[in-house]
This record gives C-alpha cells, sequence and structure tokens, in this order.
C-alpha cells in the first residue's frame, strides 16, 4: 500500500464513524425521558434499556476512534491549505475535534453507569441520566469549533468544495443557537434531553462528517503520486 492508498483509507475513517454512530442510534435505547420524567420513570426506563445501553455505548467506542483517525486526516488537509502559516484555524478546528470526542464520550460514559447497576437509587440514576443529557448539550461547543474553523479554511484555501464550506457555516451558527438557547430549556424542542432541534444538531454534524470524508478520499485519489525517481 503505498502513501497515497494510506491518506485515502484514513480519510475514509470517516465513513465508519458515520455508520457506526448510525448503528449506535438504531440499535440503541427508544425516545428518552424528559426532564419533567420523574426520578423512578427515568430508572425504569434506563433499567428496561439496559441492554441497549449496552450495545450502543460499544458502538460509539468504535466510533469515537475512527472518528480521531478521521480528525487526523482533517488536520492534515486544513495544515497543508493553511500553508506555513501559524496553522490557528486549523488548530481549532483539531482541538473541537478532540472537544467533542472527549465530552460525548463523559456523555455517553454517564449514561452506561446509569444503566450498568440495576440496584441504584432513582435519583443517582436520574442524575447521571441528567450529566450524560447535559454533556450531549455541550458537546455542541467542540462540533461548532470543528466545523466552523474548517469552513472558513475552506472558503480561504479552496480546502474543501465551497458548498461544504457554505453548509458548514450555517450549521456552525445554527449549532450554536441550539446548545446556548438549550441551556436554558427543559421542555420543546431546544430541551437536550428529548428536543428535535437537538438531534438535527447530531444529525447535522453526521452529515457533514459523511461529505468531509468523502471529499477527502477523492482529493487523496486525485492526488498525483510522487515521483520514483531514477532507478
Amino acid at each position: 500500500m503505498d502513501e497515497r492508498q494510506q491518506e485515502q483509507l484514513g480519510a475514509a475513517t470517516g465513513i465508519a464513524f458515520v455508520v457506526l454512530l448510525v448503528a449506535g442510534f438504531v440499535f440503541g435505547p427508544d425516545k428518552p425521558p424528559g426532564f419533567n420524567d420523574t426520578a423512578q420513570q427515568v430508572s425504569s426506563y434506563v433499567h428496561d434499556n439496559r441492554d441497549e445501553t449496552q450495545a450502543a455505548t460499544a458502538l460509539f467506542v468504535l466510533g469515537g476512534f475512527f472518528f480521531l483517525w478521521f480528525l487526523g486526516s482533517l488536520a492534515r488537509t486544513l495544515r497543508r491549505a493553511e500553508g506555513r502559516g501559524p496553522g490557528r484555524l486549523g488548530a481549532i478546528a483539531f482541538a473541537g475535534g478532540v472537544t467533542t470526542a472527549a465530552v460525548a464520550t463523559v456523555g455517553q460514559g454517564a449514561f452506561w453507569a446509569a444503566s450498568y447497576h440495576t440496584d441504584l437509587d432513582p435519583t443517582v440514576v436520574r442524575g447521571l441520566y441528567d450529566v450524560g443529557s447535559g454533556a450531549f448539550l455541550m458537546v455542541g461547543i467542540g462540533i461548532a469549533a470543528l466545523i466552523g474553523a474548517s469552513s472558513v479554511v475552506a472558503l480561504r484555501a479552496g480546502a474543501l468544495p465551497s458548498w461544504l464550506a457554505a453548509y458548514g457555516a450555517v450549521f456552525t451558527v445554527y449549532t450554536l443557537v441550539v446548545t446556548v438557547v438549550g441551556s436554558f430549556q427543559e421542555t420543546g424542542g431546544f430541551s437536550p434531553s428529548d428536543g428535535f432541534l437537538g438531534l438535527l444538531v447530531f444529525l447535522g454534524f453526521l452529515l457533514w462528517a459523511l461529505a468531509t470524508s468523502i471529499v477527502l478520499v477523492r482529493q487523496e485519489g486525485s492526488t498525483a503520486p510522487p515521483s520514483a525517481g531514477p532507478q
């Protein structure tokens, strides 16, 4: 496998990440409880969906590994596009991606911990579940930094197609609005527990990651291989 094929494989890990996260949502628990539900209702939901939560956790763990690998490929592309400058935007995008993975890991870890022991007090279960819901709200900070910085580099240097950069710019604003407003909402569309606007953030993020991964694979495939030189 030559260097170009290795870079294509690295870029394709974004596709694997999206597939695994979609599978995690498909095989994970059904509609989550809301903030207005009692501790006993939340506890019953968690315990009734124990196997689904653990299956989703396993898929998210694998997905997180491939996401970090994809992040390395994206950071390489952004760094090359920025040239010999300070590479500030590429660093912001990379930090945003790492933050996204870290905060999401905390959130899913809280869900997993709540489901692991069936003898926990309902108030403890609800507390862990709320930590998980809050973490998945705060993950919007990392997503916005990752996509926003990547979009600016794309617009300035053409690292990514203009349509993807435009989508990323609009989606960054949307993500920040949902994250900030959701901090004050317990029910409704902005609610971090069961609001549909927050769900759109994750779906939009997965769509961006999938499109970006495909673009990077094609870019690496179209890059001419280095000359072998004289034999």
